[in-house]
């Protein structure tokens, strides 16, 4: 794993690096966190270096003004009655998604630049 590179893991935010620590050193992920992670497109078994995100979205309270509910069925949907708006995605589920592709596409440029300079772990100059 590119995280695995001290050079890579103290240029990491305090927030980032936490998580991974968190992910190296936490149990199999609960049910919830499995079920936030197929939301975001994410395999916690393919890709296990993702579950922090999965794990912040699940924890994650929703934003002002909206409010969960289930419908007779027993799906769950979120309103906001300001606005008027009625959804069955989660509020914050595109802005977590995109902090999974954001991660990703780091990790392949990453590699990218690893195996193009011999694996070094150094930045370039």
């Amino acid at each position: 794993m590119l995280l695995d590179s001290p050079t890579c893991r103290a240029s990491l935010p305090d927030r980032i690096r936490a998580h991974y620590h968190k992910l190296r050193t936490s149990a199999r992920p609960c049910e919830e966190v499995v079920e936030h992670a197929s939301m975001l497109n994410v395999d916690l078994v393919v890709e296990p270096e993702l579950q922090w995100i999965a794990e912040e979205f699940w924890q994650a309270q929703l934003p002002e003004g909206w409010e969960e509910y289930q419908d007779s069925q027993g799906q769950t949907f979120y309103s906001h009655a300001e606005k008027a708006l009625s959804q069955w995605e989660h509020p914050l589920q595109r802005y977590y998604h995109g902090l999974v592709w954001m991660v990703k596409k780091g990790n392949a440029l990453l590699e990218r630049r690893r195996r193009g300079r011999g694996g070094e772990d150094t930045p370039r100059e």
